[in-house]
């Protein structure tokens, strides 16, 4: 059995948000989910998670647009 690309610090990853504002990191060997953008080019695991720390300073759920 292979090993996980979200644990292989072999790959690189990128940082991808969703419209809720959540961010994750994600492989750059696997293709970004729907309703996922990457905003970081792609770059070793810990960068990402620099940049989710620096940049993700609310975890909470983006309020929806008010009509």
């Amino acid at each position: 059995m292979g090993t996980n690309p979200f644990d292989d610090e072999r790959h690189q990853f990128r940082v991808v948000v969703n419209d809720q504002g959540w961010h994750a990191i994600w492989p750059d060997v696997r293709d970004i989910p729907r309703g996922w953008r990457s905003v970081t080019a792609p770059g070793d695991r810990q960068a990402c998670l620099d940049y989710i720390g620096e940049s993700w300073t609310d975890p909470r759920p983006a309020e929806p647009d008010s009509p």
